[in-house]
């Protein structure tokens, strides 16, 4: 029987984007996570400015139908909306699953003037707005997935999500702030059950000396999400959700102080096995 395996390819990894840091390893755009379990059709996570690229790929690749699972509706997280070329193609479908009452009148908002030009009604593509519960989870029978979602901790609020393919798991938590008063149990739980999740992409935005001067700004310092791994018992971590101000240097010494955990980069896919062991 083939082994099942689950991967993961982060097109966008900045928290904001970064144009004046020349990045060429971790690359300038915002979050964009494509998350696929074995041979089963990809999905999408957020629509940061790295989507146009994903949505070019998936085109070239014959994919025309699409899931993608929104965060939250911070700016960083849709820079990519109106660029995304799915958007454009009478042959493509695109669901947009978020937790947000009304989000499909948020998306007509912003697919209309002065913003843009066209319609979200008169785009091309078939769109769907589906909203989720504050928390639950679902089965995706075309993506091979449970898909599972709980709030965290961000000024107005942000979704983290756990895919998990029966024998792999990943658990994605962008825009979380770990230090906050704020409980964690519905993150701790997102990880913990059924089985520890093989890995984890937590925002790291801050360093240990940043993270104290901005308090109840919805992000966390990359030691946090390691105190986040060891205490769920997750197999593995990846930093993401980078400040734009840090540079290759700056992400690369953090990276080599941190004793095997990743930071993300851009265009780089790695792959979570079926034993749960991360392999880049």
């Amino acid at each position: 029987m083939p082994e099942k395996q689950m991967q993961v390819k982060f097109w966008g990894a900045r928290g904001n984007l970064a144009p004046a840091v020349p990045s060429v390893e971790f690359g300038n755009h915002t979050t964009c996570v494509e998350i696929q379990a074995g041979d089963q059709p990809p999905l999408l996570v957020d629509f940061g400015s790295g989507a146009r690229g994903a949505g070019t790929a998936w085109l070239a690749a014959g994919i025309r139908e699409f899931d993608i699972f929104q965060t939250h509706f911070h700016h960083d997280h849709l820079l990519g909306l109106y660029t995304f070329p799915p958007f454009y193609r009478r042959d493509c479908t695109l669901r947009v699953h978020a937790v947000r009452c009304g989000f499909r009148r948020s998306l007509g908002e912003l697919f209309a003037p002065p913003y843009h030009p066209v319609s979200l009604e008169s785009v091309p593509a078939r769109v769907e707005a589906v909203e989720l519960p504050g928390s639950g989870s679902r089965e995706f029978p075309r993506l091979g997935l449970n898909v599972g979602w709980t709030a965290v901790s961000h000024p107005q609020g942000c979704s983290a999500y756990r895919f998990d393919d029966g024998e792999n798991a990943i658990v994605f938590a962008t825009d979380v702030e770990l230090g906050s008063r704020k409980g964690h149990e519905g993150l701790s739980r997102l990880i913990c059950e059924p089985y520890p999740a093989g890995l984890l992409i937590v925002d790291g935005f801050f360093t240990d000396q940043e993270i104290n001067h901005f308090s109840d700004w919805g992000h966390s310092s990359w030691t946090q999400a390691r105190e986040l791994m060891h205490s769920t018992g997750a197999g593995s971590l990846i930093i993401t959700h980078h400040h734009p101000d840090k540079t290759d240097s700056d992400l690369r010494a953090l990276e080599a102080g941190a004793g095997g955990i990743l930071w993300a980069r851009e265009n780089l896919s790695y792959r979570l096995r079926h034993n749960r062991r991360w392999n880049p």
